[in-house]
């Protein structure tokens, strides 16, 4: 079995405190909500949604931090996306900002210019959710391969 303590979303954790592990996997679900919303996504169902109360099971535990990984690649993946659609649009731009100097229409090409800086600058905000979110990802897969490990282990 993984040593948790190495892994660093588990620091202060004792293996069998199974509480801590579900508690951690709502709080990573609940930002992964967060996340989410923030990209336009839809938000978890009601019915996936982590109580406080619950009284999971490791084998819950691993099925709810899999659905959150799911959710998590999605919304990296979204991420991506909108990066690169921002790239494109920032390109366009940057041309309608050369054509307008061509025809020598400065006002033209001074708001394709300011165009291309909002979506460049888009871009870079997305490019940097998606690098978070990525991140978020690597210590969910750690995460995840610690519980399915717990969920093999009868104590």
């Amino acid at each position: 079995m993984p040593d948790p303590s190495r892994l660093p979303i588990m620091q202060g954790m004792r293996e069998s405190d199974l509480t801590a592990l579900i508690e951690l996997v709502d709080r990573v679900s609940a930002e992964l909500d967060a996340a989410l919303k923030q990209v336009h996504r839809t938000p978890m169902r009601t019915a996936d949604a982590p109580t406080k109360h619950a009284t999971s099971t490791r084998a819950d535990a691993v099925q709810r931090a899999e659905a959150a990984l799911v959710r998590l690649r999605e919304g990296a993946k979204d991420e991506r996306r909108r990066a690169a659609d921002e790239g494109r649009k920032a390109a366009e731009w940057e041309r309608n900002a050369v054509l307008a100097v061509r025809a020598k229409d400065d006002d033209l090409a001074r708001n394709a210019l300011v165009n291309r800086a909002d979506h460049v600058r888009r871009q870079g905000q997305a490019e940097r959710e998606a690098d978070r979110l990525d991140r978020e990802l690597e210590a969910l897969q750690e995460l995840l391969a610690f519980a399915r490990e717990a969920s093999r282990d009868p104590r």
